[in-house]
């Protein structure tokens, strides 16, 4: 399942905001963790946790019925460029997201 979305910014920063529908669909629950990685042409969010080695995860918030992933930080911002969409491509225990053009 893919999903294509807008890049939002904030404090000059761009920022993934994941929610709800896309997420429980992919069967991802608030308070499940995950690794963010840069990946060559993605950035791969992995659910797996025999894959996060020394990584420090991270946390799905919202509620059960509103699951959220937000990252925003220097890295995203980097990847993303001067992007305005990104697509959300869902598979058990990942989430890979590329650039993409505005739909």
């Amino acid at each position: 399942m893919d999903k294509v979305l807008r890049v939002a910014r904030n404090r000059g920063n761009a920022r993934v905001w994941i929610e709800r529908g896309n997420l429980l669909r992919a069967g991802i629950q608030n308070g499940a963790r995950f690794v963010f990685r840069v990946e060559g042409s993605a950035i791969v969010l992995d659910f797996n946790p025999a894959s996060f080695g020394e990584d420090r995860p991270r946390k799905v918030a919202g509620t059960p019925a509103r699951p959220i992933v937000d990252i925003c930080n220097r890295a995203v911002s980097a990847f993303m460029g001067d992007a305005t969409h990104y697509r959300a491509s869902f598979a058990p225990g990942r989430v890979t997201i590329t650039r993409a053009v505005a739909p």
